[in-house]
């Protein structure tokens, strides 16, 4: 069954096509990983999808009484509690729990128990009967079981985007359209989430980034790049492989285009030395020409380099052996011990992952080294080496001033041509560099 179904799709924003002809259908049934560079427009062709967003060209086909859920990057909660939030998910369930008890009156009217009927297999199928359990399962798999009375709003933003995935994957919906349902999640609810994503009977469109993840789950993937959607059969690294030999073809192809042309220019530019010889001579020139004219208009598309990751260097400078030193490092919340770090050396030239499963404390524990936080062992501290700056990168991004334009932020570190580079490299065009951080 047809889902949705996007044809010659366009979309821009402001000069920049996102999208540009883009078809695509996703059926019950499906697994589809999307994937694409940062800001290729993933995110808006899920929104479009959705009937979030207008196509500026082309149309959506949406079947009959379809319902799609889509997860959102930064999740809005009201008054609700956790639990409410993910009940909300049953929503459509309910709608159709109370018209079967309206119908369920009138039982006798053949045409009312033919509704029922249709109506009665469609709740079944959509897991009327199994809701507790899956809501049971979904509190469990993401971490919330035992937090169903928490202010949805006290949650981190890590959490709110686990329960807005939570309310999706509890919503009955035809179709999930879930935005890289794996940020914020440890190895174990990644694991968890695929074997439930695993039998979920519905359509799946899914933007991701984790390479174990897609081949897991998808069966075919859809790639966005500069506004073209291409659609690969299997998993990850099935594309990976496919769009390698697309686009060595695609060179080779190109590189002979490119020769034939250069040997046709070279023999055309002679014939017209010799055209003024004889009537032969401008005769083959005129040949030449049109021969010219008609290979370049076969031109094929030229196959650009791919992207390149950023690179940033870090210069050498001069600092003590010892980086950091830390001791008897505690926190404590409602009487339970979160961690205890007894001792702690940092030295120059170290790299350390620090990792565990959500809410083990390693948020906590950067703000402890930092000193946002303090022990809640008197004993403990911390002592940073002589000159040592330290740079920190927290989810919230609480260290901006949202009034700054881009350039603004980055200008006061590093001056004018350094912060244009900076911006550009992480993929932001020198007229988005102008832009308010508020408004990101």
């Amino acid at each position: 069954m047809r889902l949705v179904r996007a044809e010659n799709l366009g979309y821009s924003l402001g000069a920049r096509d996102l999208l540009l002809g883009v078809d695509f259908e996703l059926r019950h049934g499906d697994r589809v990983a999307l994937v694409g560079r940062n800001g290729s427009g993933k995110t808006t062709l899920l929104r479009l999808l959705a009937g979030e967003l207008e196509p500026h060209t082309g149309r959506l086909l949406f079947g009959p009484g379809v319902v799609l859920a889509r997860t959102r990057q930064e999740p809005r909660f009201g008054g609700e509690t956790v639990g409410e939030v993910l009940r909300q998910g049953f929503a459509r369930l309910e709608r159709m729990e109370a018209r079967l008890t309206e119908l369920e009156t009138r039982l006798a009217d053949p045409e009312t128990y033919s509704a029922w009927e249709a109506l009665h297999a469609h709740f079944e199928a959509a897991g009327g009967y199994t809701r507790e359990a899956r809501y049971r399962a979904v509190l469990g798999g993401l971490r919330f079981a035992g937090r169903e009375d928490e202010p949805a709003t006290r949650l981190s933003g890590g959490e709110a985007r686990r329960l807005e995935l939570g309310r999706a994957l509890l919503a009955a919906a035809d179709g999930l359209l879930l935005d890289e349902p794996t940020n914020h999640l440890d190895a174990p609810m990644r694991a968890w989430l695929a074997g439930f994503l695993g039998e979920y009977k519905g359509g799946l469109l899914f933007v991701s980034h984790d390479r174990w993840f897609m081949n897991r789950l998808a069966a075919a993937v859809a790639h966005l790049e500069r506004g073209r959607l291409t659609v690969y059969p299997g998993d990850y690294d099935a594309f990976r492989s496919a769009r390698a030999e697309r686009e060595a073809q695609a060179l080779r192809a190109w590189q002979n285009w490119e020769n034939r042309r250069r040997e046709l220019e070279a023999s055309l530019e002679q014939a017209r030395r010799w055209a003024h010889s004889s009537e032969k001579q401008a005769v083959r020139k005129r040949a030449l020409e049109t021969r010219y004219e008609k290979l370049l208009a076969e031109e094929p598309p030229k196959p650009e380099r791919a992207g390149r990751g950023v690179r940033i260097r870090f210069p050498a400078t001069p600092g003590p052996e010892r980086v950091l030193e830390a001791a008897a490092l505690e926190k404590r919340f409602a009487g339970r011990r979160l961690f205890r770090v007894e001792n702690l050396t940092v030295r120059r030239g170290e790299r350390i992952a620090l990792v565990g499963p959500n809410g083990a404390g390693k948020s906590t524990l950067l703000r402890l080294l930092l000193g946002e936080l303090g022990s809640d062992d008197p004993a403990g501290f911390v002592r940073t080496g002589p000159g040592v700056r330290v740079g920190y990168y927290d989810q919230k991004l609480s260290g901006f001033d949202e009034n700054l334009t881009l350039f603004e932020t980055l200008h006061r570190l590093v001056g004018d041509k350094e912060a244009h580079n900076l911006l550009g490299a992480w993929l932001f065009p020198y007229e988005a560099q102008f832009k308010r951080v508020a408004d990101l």
